[in-house]
């Protein structure tokens, strides 16, 4: 009787271990396979010719006025919608050195603009960061949802609204915005990451992982080409 308890338990055991090998395996095959891709898409995001003559111009100005906080907050912005998030927050976060209050006076600058050019889609997209930055998360998302209802295809908007609904707890909002914007820029380096990261948070470390790779492909793309 033992030794048939025994072999039970010897052949459970066996099988418990060969169902892990056969998922291991299947992990690393898929991890491979996402390597192989992973190259077809390491070409970088074009930025609009408009868009960067903005940030080269922002950039002079910075350097005319290096203590202003409008000068980094003009800057950071053009950064943000041509993709270049790591800059922009860089640039935001030394705003409150030169401006403690800043963030009230970007809501009243653009809360004003966008009833005046209410078409200006800039204007949306620098309130929603006076938002942002005043601990108004609801506001800033209306306002890059009016963003989106002017253009209708602006993957940074859709970027930011996935950053505030992961930050909100809603990480599956979050990853579905993220989704929608790569299929409209499947080359946004920053989006990929912020994808990684929803993954992350569901435990879904294959798919980060993947995205990670993506991420840095594209960046050692953007290094060799910009």
């Amino acid at each position: 009787m033992q030794g048939k308890k025994f072999y039970v338990k010897a052949v459970t055991q066996a099988g418990y271990r060969k169902e892990f090998e056969m998922k291991s395996a299947f992990k690393l095959m898929m991890l491979m396979l996402c390597i192989l891709i992973v190259p077809v898409f390491a070409r970088i995001y074009h930025i609009p010719e408009d868009l960067m003559n903005e940030v080269k111009a922002n950039q002079a100005a910075l350097q005319l006025a290096p203590n202003s906080a409008d000068a980094h907050f003009e800057l950071a912005m053009s950064y943000g919608y041509t993709g270049q998030i790591e800059k922009g927050w860089a640039e935001l976060k030394g705003i409150p050195h030169y401006d403690p209050q800043y963030a009230p006076k970007v809501i009243e600058k653009y809360g004003a603009l966008t009833e005046t050019s209410p078409k200006e889609w800039k204007n949306w997209f620098k309130l929603a960061f006076g938002y942002y930055f005043a601990d108004q998360k609801d506001k800033a998302l209306e306002c890059f949802q009016k963003v989106l209802d002017i253009d209708p295809k602006h993957i940074w908007a859709m970027g930011f609204m996935g950053l505030l609904e992961g930050e909100r707890g809603n990480t599956d909002k979050g990853i579905e915005w993220s989704k929608k914007a790569l299929v409209i820029e499947p080359n946004a380096t920053a989006i990929h990451f912020l994808l990684a990261e929803g993954y992350r948070r569901k435990g879904d470390y294959l798919k980060t992982l993947a995205q990670v790779l993506i991420v840095g492909r594209l960046k050692s793309e953007e290094a060799l080409k910009r």
